[in-house]
């Protein structure tokens, strides 16, 4: 799929949008998916799997943490709590 590849999508019943396969096979998406939406002032509307989101912002605070284990540190701190 194109970058800029896009389709023709029509409101069903309740408010519903159908993805096409096409569409969710590139997104990597399943019936059942949590899915976020975002609209923007200008009425654009983009789609992204929460799975895809979560994906972005892995290393986010990465220079804020610079040689620090923050996984050592939670472990610790949960051990401390357990006594």
């Amino acid at each position: 799929m194109s970058h800029k590849e896009r389709f023709s999508l029509v409101l069903g019943d309740r408010g519903r949008i159908v993805l096409p396969a096409k569409v969710r096979r590139h997104l990597g998406i399943e019936e059942g998916d949590p899915l976020v939406l975002v609209v923007e002032d200008s009425g654009k509307i983009s789609i992204t799997s929460l799975r895809e989101r979560a994906r972005r912002t892995r290393g986010l605070f990465r220079k804020q943490t610079k040689g620090r284990d923050l996984a050592a540190e939670l472990i610790e701190e949960r051990r401390k709590e357990a006594k």
